[in-house]
């Protein structure tokens, strides 16, 4: 049978494990947000395909750090008053990096809606740029072209 002091001191070692536990979980999940929020906010982007420098499409990136990263963004595409409201899908925030896919539902090409990647980089915490590139249905002259984006956060 233990004795009365080595159930204290078990006691006493799961507690000092439990702590240690619950001060390392919450620090990871105070600092997880945290990596992200330097995102958070207003950004004023432009775009365009390698192979048409002068068809610009420029917006407003919303992107919001709550429980989850979402991303979504009001674009102007060039020689048009119609704007697109468009959600990053599959979106992926990893520090200065953000990562997803673009689906254009106001857009059927060839039976389907045109979809492209992203990646994005912030360059300092009001600047970003990226590459991205059409990855279905896309455009007549767009397959396999890259596209260039930049930004600045808002006020």
């Amino acid at each position: 049978m233990i004795s009365r002091r080595g159930i204290a001191i078990l006691i006493g070692i799961l507690l000092l494990l439990a702590g240690f536990g619950y001060y390392s979980q919450k620090t990871s999940l105070e600092e997880k947000p945290s990596v992200a929020t330097g995102w958070a906010g207003d950004w004023e982007i432009k775009y365009h395909y390698e192979n048409a420098p002068d068809l610009i499409f420029d917006g407003v990136l919303h992107i919001d750090i709550v429980n989850k990263p979402v991303a979504r963004m009001q674009i102007w595409p060039p020689k048009s008053r119609d704007r697109e409201i468009l959600e990053i899908k599959n979106l992926v925030i990893d520090g200065d990096k953000l990562r997803g896919e673009i689906v254009h539902e106001k857009y059927k090409i060839g039976g389907g809606h045109l979809s492209e990647d992203i990646e994005l980089v912030l360059t300092n915490s009001t600047m970003l740029h990226g590459i991205g590139q059409c990855i279905a249905y896309c455009a007549e002259g767009t397959e396999g072209e890259k596209i260039t984006w930049s930004g600045k956060k808002s006020d």
